[in-house]
């Protein structure tokens, strides 16, 4: 990524904002919100509609809390290496191998229940794509879980 982008990453993720969101019951707050929001977007799949308006409704909150959860974690997953400490790089590895076997596991489990119902091929997409953002935003959702308040890398 760029040098300017990570100059403003890191200007934002240290402001007084992301300073309020630095509790553990406002980053599990924020995962519980980051899950409805992706439950809510392959809901929003679901229906098959083609107004973009509806879609844009739906992907509002997804945004918003995929912000919240990196300004909760203080960016550990968009910035550079060297712009982290030991105990940052540490929470972020260890949220990377915990969510290997989560998503393995969940996978397994929805790929299991799907072939058991009959869905149609957008009911389907919509499974899918529920499935694909959990399983992407795993190692944060973990991380912002586990992470007690006074790890929060300051």
């Amino acid at each position: 990524m760029s040098q300017q982008f990570q100059d403003r990453m890191v200007r934002q993720v240290n402001s007084r904002f992301a300073d309020k969101l630095q509790r553990r019951n406002r980053r599990r707050m924020i995962v519980i919100a980051s899950i409805a929001s992706v439950f809510l977007l392959g809901a929003a799949i679901n229906t098959g509609t083609d107004r973009i308006a509806f879609w844009v409704l739906a992907c509002v909150p997804f945004w918003a809390c995929m912000q919240l959860l990196n300004f909760s974690l203080r960016g550990i997953f968009e910035l550079a290496d060297a712009r982290l400490d030991e105990h940052q790089l540490a929470i972020r590895n260890e949220a990377y191998k915990s969510a290997y076997g989560f998503t393995l596991v969940f996978l397994v489990l929805v790929v299991t229940i799907v072939a058991a119902v009959d869905l149609d091929r957008i009911a389907m997409f919509s499974v899918a794509a529920v499935a694909f953002f959990v399983g992407a935003l795993a190692p944060r959702l973990i991380a912002a879980w586990r992470l007690e308040d006074n790890d929060d890398g300051e």
